[in-house]
């Protein structure tokens, strides 16, 4: 067994322009073959290991927790409080969820980023607090989406991100503002009673299957 993850990724694109050169390579512990948990097969580790990790990673990481290009069965972290010893963010870029993410009742005191991730089942994140910067652009939804109710500190930013199934805002309250320029909802997308503080930038968004802005702010 390696005694560190051989899984590496290309970041050589813009999106990773924070990151020297043009691989990744993952500095997590091996535990299953060659790979970590964030990245093994997901078959061959449980999901509630994968959440222990997660978890456990966000807490103590004093730099980035980057799990860029991980691919989960699922992740459940409700009711979680996701804070550690810095402001570096929790980086799951372009990672795969092929199950459902649900994060309900979370408080997310760290930056998070999903930008270019592949999310194939439910997002769900009612009730949930996110005190700094959540970064999804480029991300791709294919399962329905529940940000209800959730209060967005600072910035949300949804550029060129893909909605599949309907995605649900409603009494979501946006601080700082959310930058949607081109985005495009392919089903419903549900605003109803949101509240924008500052920003709502919706430049060149498309909705294919109409939108509810009733009693929004």
């Amino acid at each position: 067994m390696a005694d560190e993850c051989g899984y590496t990724h290309d970041v050589s694109s813009e999106r990773f322009e924070d990151i020297p050169g043009d691989q990744w390579k993952c500095p997590w512990p091996a535990t299953s073959g060659d790979y970590c948990l964030f990245h093994a097969d997901s078959d061959t580790v449980s999901d509630e290991k994968v959440r222990e990790s997660f978890l456990n990673a966000v807490a103590t990481e004093e730099g980035p927790v980057r799990l860029i290009g991980a691919r989960l069965d699922s992740l459940s972290i409700d009711y979680a409080i996701l804070d550690g010893p810095s402001n570096h963010p929790i980086d799951l870029r372009e990672t795969v969820i092929e199950g459902e993410l649900s994060a309900r009742y979370v408080t997310v005191k760290r930056p998070l980023r999903l930008d270019g991730a592949r999310l194939e089942g439910l997002v769900d994140f009612e009730d949930a607090t996110l005190s700094r910067r959540v970064d999804l652009g480029d991300a791709v939804f294919r399962g329905r989406v529940s940000l209800s109710l959730v209060n967005f500190e600072s910035w949300l930013d949804l550029r060129d991100a893909d909605f599949y199934e309907p995605a649900y805002m409603r009494l979501a309250g946006f601080q700082r503002g959310i930058r949607a320029v081109d985005v495009t909802f392919h089903a419903a997308a549900d605003f109803l009673n949101t509240r924008f503080e500052d920003v709502g930038n919706f430049n060149r968004a498309l909705f294919h299957s109409g939108a509810i802005f009733d009693s929004s702010v």
